[in-house]
C-alpha cells in the first residue's frame, strides 16, 4: 500500500496525535510518564484552543491521574519559526486553565523533530519534549499505518525545509564527545550525537531506566542533573525517600517545573576543541556514571517516581 499526500502541515500531525490519545491509554502514558506519572484515563483532547489574550494552544489533553485533573498544553512545530515568548505564554494559558478550574496541575509539552528540539533557541525552553521519531516509534510498535506515513512526511518536510542554524565546532565536540563516552568503562550511555547542532545544544543527555526522570550534562551550566520531570510539587517525598540514596556532593535544585538531583562539575564550551577538556569530561563523566547507578539502583527496587 502507498500513501501519497500532497503536503504536510501541522494540523494533520495534531489530528493524528489527537486521534492517538483517543484511542490509546499507552499513548497518553508516553506523555504522562515524562511527567512523572505511569498512566491515566483520558477526559478531553482539544484541538486549537484559543485565548483572545494569551493565544493559541496547538492540543490540549486532559486527564484523570491519582485522582486529580492534568492538563497536558501541547505545541506541535515541524519547521515552522518558533513565536518569541511562546513556550511562556502556554505556561500563561495553563495558570490560567487552573483559575478558571479546568484542571488541577499542568504541563506543557513540544512535539517537533529532534533536530528542530536540539537547534532551535525557543524550544530549550519547553522543559517537556517529545520528538516525532518518538512519536513514529509509538505507531510503529502500535502498527499504524497511516499514522506512521503522515510522520515520516512530516520529517522529510522538515529535512527539506528546515535548515539548522549549525555550528560545526559543537556538532564535532558532540561526536567525539559520544565517541568517548561509547569507549568508556563507566557505566554510562549518552544517546546518539546524530545530525548537526547549533548554538544551544549544550545538553547532552544520557540513557537511565527509571521512568519519569531524564539525566543531562549542562555544559553550559556545568553541573549534571538527575531531572525528576513535573514533580516540583513532590519535593519532600522525594528529598525524603531518597535522602538514604544521595551522597554529599548531590543536592537538590529547582529547575523549573522539575525537581533535579544535581551534581556541579566544571562547565565546557562546546565550541572549542574537545582535546582541550581532559580534566572536566573525566569530572563530567564521573558525575554522570553516579547519578546512572543511582537511578538503576532505584529502578532496581521499584521505586515509583
Amino acid at each position: 500500500m502507498y500513501l501519497i499526500f500532497d503536503k504536510i502541515e501541522e494540523r494533520d500531525v495534531d489530528l493524528i496525535v489527537m486521534r492517538a490519545f483517543a484511542e490509546s491509554s499507552q499513548f497518553l502514558s508516553l506523555f504522562l510518564q515524562k511527567i512523572g506519572y505511569q498512566s491515566g484515563n483520558l477526559i478531553s483532547v482539544e484541538h486549537s484552543f484559543v485565548d483572545n489574550e494569551l493565544g493559541e494552544s496547538d492540543i490540549t489533553a486532559i486527564a484523570m491521574v491519582e485522582n486529580k485533573r492534568i492538563g497536558l498544553l501541547i505545541e506541535n512545530k515541524i519547521d515552522a519559526k518558533a513565536m518569541p515568548e511562546q513556550c511562556a505564554r502556554y505556561t500563561n494559558r495553563g495558570n490560567r486553565g487552573v483559575g478558571a478550574g479546568k484542571y488541577d496541575k499542568f504541563a506543557v509539552f513540544l512535539i517537533a523533530p529532534q533536530s528542530y528540539i536540539d537547534s532551535n533557541d525557543e524550544a530549550q525552553k519547553y522543559t517537556n519534549r517529545i520528538s516525532y521519531e518518538e512519536l513514529l516509534q509509538f505507531f510503529e510498535n502500535a502498527e499504524k499505518p497511516f499514522d506512521i506515513e503522515i510522520v515520516k512526511a512530516a520529517l522529510k518536510k522538515q529535512a527539506q525545509g528546515y535548515t539548522v542554524q549549525e555550528v560545526p565546532a559543537i556538532t564535532d565536540f558532540w561526536k567525539k564527545l559520544h565517541r568517548h563516552c561509547c569507549a568508556s568503562s563507566k557505566q554510562i550511555e549518552m544517546f546518539a550525537a546524530d545530525g548537526p547542532k547549533g548554538p544551544r545544544s549544550t545538553w547532552p543527555q544520557f540513557k537511565i531506566p527509571l521512568k519519569g526522570t531524564a539525566l543531562y550534562y549542562k555544559a553550559n551550566q556545568g553541573v549534571c542533573d538527575l531531572q525528576f520531570s513535573g514533580k516540583r510539587h513532590d519535593g519532600l517525598r522525594l528529598k525524603t525517600e531518597l535522602a538514604k540514596f544521595i551522597d554529599t556532593e548531590m543536592h537538590w535544585v529547582d529547575t523549573g517545573a522539575s525537581l533535579s538531583l544535581r551534581i556541579k562539575v566544571m562547565p565546557m564550551d562546546f565550541k572549542k576543541p574537545f582535546e582541550n577538556y581532559t580534566l572536566e569530561i573525566e569530572r563530567m563523566s564521573d558525575a554522570i556514571e553516579r547519578l546512572t547507578v543511582l537511578a538503576v539502583k532505584l529502578n532496581d527496587i521499584g521505586y515509583m517516581v
